[in-house]
This record gives structure tokens, C-alpha cells and sequence, in this order.
């Protein structure tokens, strides 16, 4: 499943496709939300939702629920097609795989659009929305803060130090997962399938 990036940029691809003229700003926002999960203040039940159609999203009340839903259907959608490609069958000796294929996604996907400066900007409100789900207001303005500098700065060994410290995790992980990734680096077929997937989205997502 995608990480920050991943979702801007599929989101992106579906506000190009079938919903122009919407709010970007809530639907970034939307969009990106469920893994405010990551910060260990919400359950993964209660912003993720299993069986999410496209044409459900024709029917959503405003941009962020849109976004919000969109983040679910784009899990699956990806989760389905790596697992088809095999993707996920890792060696029992690469540690936090999934993690770090996710990280090493973000970056080559972070090439397909160039206004991530703009998105950053959406960050900077909080909206009535994320409200309803009764997370601390600290802690959403934490997700906020986190997100428009990792869109505005870009993944790098760094950034993802930085997410591993936000979501309480010792810094040893962070430099494992970051072994892990340069061994997914040399191996072609991670980046092939990824970009096999972007490629093929608009297909991929109609179920």
C-alpha cells in the first residue's frame, strides 16, 4: 500500500480523471488523513474502510470525504496488484521490507508532479473535518506539520529518520529499514513493478 507520496500522486491522478474542479486542498488533506493512524492516535479500523468502489466516490458530501475514501480504494487496489506481481514475497532476512518498498516508492513517484510546494501549503489549516474523528487538535497540527515538510523537502534518509522518530519508533529501525531499501535499490524488478503500477492505474482502479 502507498505511503504520503504515493497517495498524493494517485490522488492526483484521479482528480485529473473524474474530478476536476473539486477542493484540492481538502482532498490532500482527505486523502492523506488515514495514516494519521501511524501517530498511534486512531485505530486503522476507524480510517480505513475495506470494498470501496470508484463509483462510490461520485457520491461523496465534500472534497476531503472524496480524498478520504479515495485513500482506502487506492490501498486495495495496490495492495491487489503488488501481491499479484509478487512483490511482497521478501526474504526472511530483509527487515521492514514493506516499509522500506514504501519509502523507496515515494521516492520515484515524487518525480511525477512538480507542484508539491503548492500541496505542502494545504497543510496549513486544519479543517472541520478531521475534527470530527476526535483526534487531540495537537496532535492532527503534528500530522499537518509533518506532512508539509516531508512534500516540501522532498524523501531522503532523512525524512524517513524524521517519520520513524514522529511515530515513536528507536532509531535503529529507521537505519534497518534504510538497509533494507538499498537492497530493494538493486533489484530492478521493484522499481519496474512500481512504475507498472503508475503506468497502469487508471485501468487498475475501475476494480
Amino acid at each position: 500500500m502507498p505511503a504520503l507520496i504515493g497517495h498524493a500522486v494517485f490522488g492526483r491522478k484521479l482528480i485529473d480523471k473524474y474530478f476536476q474542479g473539486i477542493d484540492e486542498a481538502r482532498f490532500y488533506v482527505g486523502t492523506t488523513f488515514p495514516d494519521i493512524r501511524n501517530l498511534g492516535v486512531i485505530p486503522r479500523d476507524q480510517t480505513h474502510t475495506t470494498g470501496i468502489k470508484l463509483v462510490s466516490l461520485q457520491v461523496c458530501e465534500n472534497a476531503f470525504d472524496l480524498g478520504f475514501k479515495a485513500h482506502s480504494l487506492v490501498d486495495e487496489t495496490h495492495f491487489r496488484f503488488m501481491q499479484q506481481n509478487g512483490i511482497y514475497n521478501f526474504g526472511s532476512e530483509l527487515r521492514f521490507a514493506i516499509q522500506a518498498l514504501k519509502v523507496y516508492e515515494d521516492r520515484l513517484l515524487y518525480q511525477k508532479l512538480n507542484n508539491w510546494i503548492q500541496i505542502a501549503e494545504y497543510f496549513t489549516e486544519i479543517f472541520d473535518e478531521e475534527k470530527v474523528f476526535q483526534i487531540d487538535l495537537y496532535d492532527i497540527r503534528r500530522w499537518h506539520n509533518y506532512i508539509k515538510r516531508y512534500f516540501f523537502e522532498g524523501p531522503s534518509d532523512n525524512t524517513a529518520r524524521n517519520f520513524n522518530a514522529e511515530t515513536g519508533f528507536p532509531s535503529s529501525r529507521a537505519e534497518e529499514l534504510l538497509k533494507t531499501l538499498e537492497i530493494l535499490k538493486s533489484d530492478k524488478k521493484y522499481e519496474d513493478t512500481i512504475f507498472k503500477f503508475y503506468d497502469r492505474f487508471d485501468e487498475l482502479v475501475l476494480g
